[in-house]
């Protein structure tokens, strides 16, 4: 846990995808967030128990582990059980949070411009849906961290992406299957440690 003398809060955001990894990056550049220590960690195609084991381990460390989740892969891979398992498991935990967008990143980056709860049918789905709003939209990495990377580009629209999210609704275990986006966990925590 935080050290007394430490001033910024420690934050480690465990991802499984490089999107993920890329868009936290660009937010830590922010200037919004200098008073953050923001860590995104990148379990690449680790097995769910991996990523649970990195999440409990991180908590040891640091004073706040978000767990991102898209549910798309572990849908795709009948791993919801094992999933649910986990987050039953530590959603109760003070120092971590879960949070859950089905079906991945991109939904997030479409609520910055408009709310929708439609299903759908996979994340290149998503990606046609946001390519009409954010037409130079590429899944690489240039895009997300280039000289005005992803955060920048979107945040004049954060507010909206927050209130948007919110409106989404939390994942629900019993429900998997609809669409949701809990990115406002994170915004509501960040804004809260000012």
């Amino acid at each position: 846990m935080r050290n007394k003398r430490q001033l910024k809060e420690r934050i480690v955001l465990i991802c499984d995808g490089e999107t993920e990894k890329w868009y936290f990056t660009a937010m830590n550049r922010h200037s919004a967030y200098s008073h953050i220590d923001i860590f995104p960690h990148l379990v690449e195609k680790a097995s769910l128990e991996k990523q649970k084991q990195q999440v409990e381990n991180y908590a040891k460390d640091y004073d706040i582990v978000f767990w991102v989740v898209d549910l798309d892969a572990i849908i795709h891979d009948n791993k919801i059980q094992e999933f649910n398992t986990y987050y039953n498991a530590l959603k109760s935990e003070s120092n971590i949070k879960i949070v859950v967008v089905n079906p991945c990143l991109e939904y997030w980056l479409l609520l910055h411009f408009r709310y929708t709860n439609m299903p759908f049918s996979n994340c290149n789905d998503v990606g046609q849906h946001l390519k009409k709003e954010l037409p130079k939209y590429e899944k690489k990495q240039n895009f997300y961290l280039g000289s005005k990377n992803i955060f920048e580009l979107l945040f004049s629209n954060l507010d909206t992406a927050i209130d948007n999210s919110k409106k989404t609704g939390n994942y629900n275990p019993f429900n998997f299957k609809n669409t949701c986006c809990e990115f406002h966990k994170i915004f509501k925590h960040l804004k809260s440690d000012k």
